[in-house]
């Protein structure tokens, strides 16, 4: 956990790991050169398991992120932000699936959203499949960030980490790199409460953060052997994400290129490559032509790629 300046919701995140009813853990929690009385909350805990480190100034995230997995000695690495509150089956849960299930390099959960005086707003959730995953990543983060837990010696082994060079979407291009180690899995039940208010970057610097998202996208698309421009990506994302700002501007012409070619390009990709789950690859691709040329969901697949990969999975339950 990287903090600054947290002291509104700290002490409400630390004690939410620290009643984990699986309670073998380090906490490791880096003060990032904060100036409030982040530091005074920090000392008023003496739990052994919490290992505290402060800068003296302020370094910004992924260098605070970074220098605690060089800290880190557990087996399984959990992320959570410092205005966050994990519920207390989290790592159990996370732990066991990730015993359970070798093959699994990444596990995250749905979250509930709430304000900032921690009143329950909604359920996010995320695809928990891993061909769902790896399909919605190569255009969007398909973790909450608060809730992922993964294996620490892929880091060691493949020299991996958050990316310095990247102000925002650090964590999407981590786990796009930790998914060509293993499958990715998320719990459909919230195992997080994330807090949204106004203060948090995904709201203040939400145009930069998506020109960095374009470019893990681009090299994501790029590893399944499809080449696209970051415009061609930016525009991709906008009609896939369903930006209602951006798709007004967008040109009829080129929407219709994005659903007739560049899905399917993407389907073909998934399809040959060998890493997919196959049949249910072969699925998504099925059914995506079945419902296009029968026009059964015309409006909904026009304006939410998302759902084709929706409708194709819950047919194969068929």
């Amino acid at each position: 956990m990287s903090v600054y300046n947290g002291e509104a919701y700290l002490k409400q995140a630390i004690d939410s790991i620290l009643n984990q009813t699986f309670d073998d853990f380090e906490f490791i929690i880096i003060d990032d050169g904060s100036t409030d009385n982040t530091a005074n909350i920090l000392k008023q805990y003496s739990d052994s398991r919490i290992v505290r480190h402060t800068f003296n100034v302020n370094r910004g995230l992924v260098h605070a992120l970074n220098y605690g997995l060089n800290m880190a000695h557990g087996k399984f690495i959990a992320r959570q932000d410092a205005d966050d509150i994990s519920m207390p089956k989290r790592f159990e849960m996370q732990i066991d699936f990730m015993h359970t299930n070798p093959h699994v390099v990444l596990v995250g959960s749905a979250y509930d959203v709430m304000d900032e005086t921690g009143k329950y707003i909604r359920t996010d959730h995320f695809p928990t499949n891993d061909t769902a995953i790896r399909w919605l990543m190569l255009f969007h983060n398909a973790f909450a960030h608060t809730s992922v837990m993964f294996r620490a010696d892929l880091l060691k082994t493949h020299n991996l980490c958050y990316n310095l060079n990247l102000r925002y979407s650090q964590d999407y291009d981590l786990w796009s790199t930790l998914l060509q180690y293993g499958h990715g899995y998320n719990f459909d039940v919230p195992l997080v409460k994330r807090r949204f208010h106004p203060e948090q970057v995904s709201k203040t610097s939400w145009d930069e953060q998506q020109g960095y998202a374009n470019q893990i996208s681009q090299q994501s698309i790029k590893r399944l052997g499809t080449e696209l421009s970051l415009q061609q990506v930016s525009l991709f994302r906008e009609w896939v994400l369903r930006f209602p700002a951006r798709q007004s501007n967008m040109d009829k012409n080129v929407a219709r290129r994005l659903r007739h070619h560049w899905i399917y390009r993407m389907l073909e990709a998934m399809h040959v490559k060998a890493s997919f789950d196959a049949p249910e690859v072969d699925t998504l691709f099925n059914r995506w032509q079945e419902a296009w040329r029968s026009r059964l969901l015309p409006n909904m697949l026009k304006t939410n790629v998302l759902f084709v990969i929706r409708y194709g999975l819950s047919q194969r339950k068929k």
